[in-house]
Protein backbone atom coordinates (compact mmCIF):
# COMPACT_ATOMS: atom_id res chain seq x y z
CA UNK A 1 0.00 0.00 0.00
CA UNK A 2 1.22 3.46 -0.79
CA UNK A 3 0.80 7.11 0.82
CA UNK A 4 -1.58 7.86 -1.68
CA UNK A 5 -3.66 4.92 -1.23
CA UNK A 6 -4.10 5.72 2.51
CA UNK A 7 -7.43 7.78 2.79
CA UNK A 8 -8.43 10.19 5.72
CA UNK A 9 -11.09 7.88 6.37
CA UNK A 10 -8.28 4.99 6.79
CA UNK A 11 -6.39 6.94 9.47
CA UNK A 12 -9.16 7.35 11.46
CA UNK A 13 -10.74 3.89 11.45
CA UNK A 14 -6.54 2.69 12.23
CA UNK A 15 -6.84 5.18 14.97
CA UNK A 16 -10.02 4.01 16.45
CA UNK A 17 -11.28 7.75 16.28
CA UNK A 18 -14.08 7.48 13.49
CA UNK A 19 -16.94 7.58 16.00
CA UNK A 20 -16.37 11.35 16.83
CA UNK A 21 -15.06 14.60 14.79
CA UNK A 22 -13.32 16.53 17.53
CA UNK A 23 -9.77 15.62 16.69
CA UNK A 24 -10.36 15.29 12.48
CA UNK A 25 -8.11 18.49 11.89
CA UNK A 26 -5.64 17.25 14.33
CA UNK A 27 -5.80 13.86 12.60
CA UNK A 28 -5.47 15.61 9.08
CA UNK A 29 -2.43 17.98 10.28
CA UNK A 30 -0.61 15.03 11.62
CA UNK A 31 -1.15 13.27 8.17
CA UNK A 32 0.38 16.06 7.01
CA UNK A 33 3.25 16.23 9.01
CA UNK A 34 4.04 12.24 8.76
CA UNK A 35 3.97 12.59 5.35
CA UNK A 36 6.95 15.46 5.35
CA UNK A 37 8.27 13.19 8.02
CA UNK A 38 8.98 10.14 5.85
CA UNK A 39 10.02 12.32 2.29
CA UNK A 40 12.50 13.85 4.16
CA UNK A 41 13.90 10.51 5.98
CA UNK A 42 14.05 8.87 2.84
CA UNK A 43 15.34 11.91 0.47
CA UNK A 44 12.66 11.55 -1.85
CA UNK A 45 9.79 14.42 -2.58
CA UNK A 46 6.49 14.16 -1.06
CA UNK A 47 5.08 13.05 -4.07
CA UNK A 48 7.59 10.60 -4.83
CA UNK A 49 7.26 8.82 -1.51
CA UNK A 50 3.61 8.52 -2.11
CA UNK A 51 4.01 6.36 -4.39
CA UNK A 52 6.25 3.91 -3.51
CA UNK A 53 4.81 0.30 -2.15
CA UNK A 54 5.15 -0.06 1.50
CA UNK A 55 5.06 3.24 2.78
CA UNK A 56 1.69 3.49 3.28
CA UNK A 57 1.83 1.23 6.74
CA UNK A 58 4.99 3.46 7.79
CA UNK A 59 2.34 6.41 7.67
CA UNK A 60 -0.67 4.97 9.20
CA UNK A 61 2.39 4.07 12.03
CA UNK A 62 3.71 7.51 12.74
CA UNK A 63 0.66 8.83 12.21
CA UNK A 64 -0.65 6.46 14.94
CA UNK A 65 2.14 7.29 17.20
CA UNK A 66 1.93 11.31 16.55
CA UNK A 67 -1.54 11.05 17.72
CA UNK A 68 -1.00 8.35 20.66
CA UNK A 69 1.99 10.57 22.11
CA UNK A 70 1.27 14.01 21.66
CA UNK A 71 3.10 14.86 24.67
CA UNK A 72 6.63 13.80 25.62
CA UNK A 73 7.23 12.16 28.62
CA UNK A 74 10.81 11.95 29.45
CA UNK A 75 10.59 10.76 32.78
CA UNK A 76 11.68 6.86 32.09
CA UNK A 77 14.36 8.05 29.52
CA UNK A 78 16.10 11.40 28.15
CA UNK A 79 14.78 10.07 24.28
CA UNK A 80 12.11 7.30 25.08
CA UNK A 81 9.58 10.03 23.39
CA UNK A 82 11.54 9.83 19.61
CA UNK A 83 12.18 6.09 19.30
CA UNK A 84 10.35 4.82 16.48
CA UNK A 85 8.88 0.83 16.04
CA UNK A 86 11.15 -1.11 14.56
CA UNK A 87 9.32 -2.36 11.65
CA UNK A 88 8.66 1.69 10.84
CA UNK A 89 12.32 1.63 10.54
CA UNK A 90 12.31 -1.09 8.39
CA UNK A 91 9.86 0.21 6.27
CA UNK A 92 11.24 3.76 5.94
CA UNK A 93 14.52 1.88 5.60
CA UNK A 94 14.44 -0.01 2.57
CA UNK A 95 14.12 3.57 0.78
CA UNK A 96 16.53 5.80 2.60
CA UNK A 97 19.02 7.36 0.38
CA UNK A 98 22.36 7.50 1.22
CA UNK A 99 22.92 11.38 1.89
CA UNK A 100 26.95 10.77 1.92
Amino acid sequence: MTISEVTFEKVKAYLRADDYEEDDQLIKDIMTAAKSTIAAQIGYSEEEASLLPALGIAFEMLVNDLYENRTANLEHSKYAAMQMNPVYNSIVGMYRQNFL
